[in-house]
């Protein structure tokens, strides 16, 4: 049976160890710190913390609804009552100062379930807020990498380069040593200068792309750093499921994208039940305590308590509630359509990464062989040129083709280690704990 895919990148991880950036360990820059710092001062990451903090207001908000309402009201100065009673009685017209408080509290008892379906619905969109942080986290967590990486890689290939170019010109002053001791041909001088100009060219296109990187690591991380600072990193072979299958069971468990489009549609279910409470009626229980002092043509203090049942229930609204309770009806449907196709998009955005994974952690260690296979052949060439048995053009077609060997396994190297962190980012792993990122 075939080696599952953490064996293949562990095997792919400890081929590449002669790949890293520099030799010896740094201390500055490393990609844990940066990292943590993305997640701590990103605008994006700031935004959906505070969408999610309202969210989570929202909740205190609908939760209110369980609880009774106390409102206080209240009038005073002047009234003058000329009644028609009065003027038949002869009595001239009331003029007195009035004051007048009441207190009215209010407990609901039942409105067919309309406070817990609210407090539900408010519940599931705190939800869905959270995990909106949470994929805006894992999407940062995965482009911060990428650009982490994009940068070693330009340094790396540039350090390459350079190496090709120092090792044209070492053939070049051979050439051109063989020529003034009347052993070489001018025309290989002449090749060999028109191959290291190639050299010159392709490490000049590097130098370009590194500084495009650079600004790309800039927009995200807000700063430019020092390249020769960076720490070569690799991820942890942990990170990548051992198989297809379970690749897509933690996908469809854990991604947070799904998750979110989940909890809305909990949400939307729960908004139908509020729609569907207006065919119920309410019942209220209201205690009121009236105080008035002079009120109308009544003297002095008058004071009045009550405890009632309160009903209340509109039978037709003109369809206007059955209008509602289809709107949120179909507006949940529509979740749930949307939740199975995000189900289809999370599998197969998983099987895609899973395969991509494959693909490029058995191009390491094919590439490792080529380069391995390239450079024998090009020292054999060296060899045999430096005992006047072999042209000059093959050995230049010897060390292009190591120069070639090399950055293709470089660029499949760090594609490998792109791919593991794609393959978590859309098992939904790619969390800061999984990466030891320390984040409040």
């Amino acid at each position: 049976m075939r080696r599952n895919v953490r064996q293949i990148v562990t095997s792919a991880i400890v081929a590449g160890v002669g790949l890293t950036l520099v030799a010896g360990a740094l201390s500055a820059a490393p990609l844990n710190d940066e990292l943590r710092v993305l997640l701590t001062s990103h605008p994006q990451i700031r935004s959906a913390e505070n969408t999610s903090e309202a969210a989570r207001y929202g909740i205190e908000e609908a939760d209110c609804a369980f609880y009774p309402t106390m409102a206080l009201s209240g009038d005073t100065g002047a009234e003058r009552t000329d009644s028609p009673a009065r003027r038949a009685t002869g009595e001239d017209a009331f003029s007195i100062r009035r004051d007048k408080l009441t207190l009215t509290v209010t407990q609901n008892l039942f409105n067919g379930y309309r406070d817990d379906a609210g407090s539900k619905a408010a519940t599931y969109s705190a939800r869905e807020a959270q995990m909106s942080l949470y994929g805006t986290r894992m999407n940062l967590l995965f482009e911060g990498v990428s650009k982490y990486l994009d940068v070693l890689l330009n340094v790396r290939l540039i350090e390459i380069a350079r190496q090709n170019e120092s090792t044209i010109q070492t053939q070049l002053e051979l050439e051109d040593e063989r020529v003034q001791r009347g052993s070489g041909i001018t025309v290989d001088v002449a090749q060999a200068k028109s191959r290291l100009q190639v050299a010159k060219q392709e490490r000049v296109l590097f130098e370009g792309n590194l500084k495009a990187a650079l600004a790309r690591y800039k927009q995200l991380f807000g700063h430019i750093p020092e390249p020769s600072d960076l720490q070569d990193a690799r991820p942890d072979p942990g990170l990548a499921p051992a198989s297809l299958e379970e690749a897509v069971q933690l996908g469809l468990k854990q991604n947070p994208q799904l998750l979110l489009v989940r909890f809305r549609s909990d949400a939307a279910r729960e908004r139908k039940r509020v729609a569907k409470a207006d065919y119920f009626p309410s019942l209220d229980l209201v205690g009121t305590l009236d105080y008035q002092d002079n009120n109308g043509s009544t003297r002095d203090i008058e004071r009045e308590q009550s405890l009632l049942l309160k009903a209340n229930w509109e039978f037709f609204s003109g369809f206007k509630t059955r209008a509602r309770v289809e709107a949120a009806a179909r507006a949940y449907a529509a979740t749930n359509d949307d939740y199975n196709f995000a189900s289809r998009r999370i599998e197969e955005d998983v099987e895609i990464a899973f395969a991509k994974l494959e693909t490029d952690v058995k191009r390491v260690e094919l590439l490792q062989n080529a380069v391995n296979i390239a450079e024998e052949v090009f020292i054999a060439r060296a060899k045999l040129r430096e005992a006047g048995k072999g042209a000059q053009l093959d050995v230049l077609d010897a060390q292009s083709e190591v120069f070639s060997a090399k950055l293709n396994l470089i660029k499949a190297d760090y594609d490998s280690r792109i791919a593991v962190y794609r393959l978590a980012q859309a098992t939904g792993s790619l969390t800061p704990q999984r990466l030891n990122v320390a984040v409040k």
